[in-house]
């Protein structure tokens, strides 16, 4: 009896120090994410912005990869500004209509896509060629200020994002609308 007591004490400490560290570790996110949002405000110039709100991004959730979009309202078009793991042809050849696929999703709900599997996703396939991505999560994160969509932030991985993540994606993404 005693030796199951003590095993059970065991199991309960060592679930205890798991949680604790996962909070540590959500703590120290959260602080990042702070420090990074202020150095954001600090930065007048978008082209200067949008590499370091990519940069951000791409630290905070480990993604293979990452890009920035801003939408322009006159022309109704979306184009990548900065990119980690794309291609540079293309970044830039490429334009994006907020009328098609997920972007339609997007652009109508104000809120976030999650695409746990590029080849099954219908809205997914339709914004490009995903061959070779049947692993490849894909988070598209729109940068909205004032309820109006600035530009999105695409993230891809290939392991599944926590909801912790997506929390913290989401703090990020509002941060970096407000400072464009």
């Amino acid at each position: 009896m005693i030796y199951f007591f003590l095993l059970i004490l065991s199991v309960s400490i060592g679930l205890f120090f798991i949680f604790f560290n996962k909070q540590k570790r959500y703590t120290k996110e959260i602080e990042k994410i702070i420090h990074i949002s202020n150095e954001f405000t600090a930065i007048l110039e978008l082209e200067k912005l949008i590499p370091k709100i990519l940069f951000a991004f791409k630290e905070t959730a480990k993604v293979e990869k990452c890009l920035v979009m801003i939408y322009d309202e006159e022309e109704n078009i979306l184009t990548i500004k900065s990119s980690y793991g794309i291609p540079d042809t293309i970044r830039r050849n490429i334009k994006f209509n907020p009328d098609t696929g997920i972007l339609s999703k997007i652009f109508s709900e104000n809120k976030p896509y999650y695409v746990f599997n590029c080849v099954s996703d219908k809205q997914y396939a339709q914004l490009i060629d995903s061959k070779g991505d049947e692993f490849e999560k894909v988070l598209c994160l729109p940068l909205i200020y004032k309820s109006k969509i600035l530009g999105l932030v695409n993230l891809h991985s290939k392991i599944k994002f926590s909801n912790k993540d997506l929390k913290l994606l989401e703090i990020l993404s509002k941060n970096a609308a407000i400072a464009i």
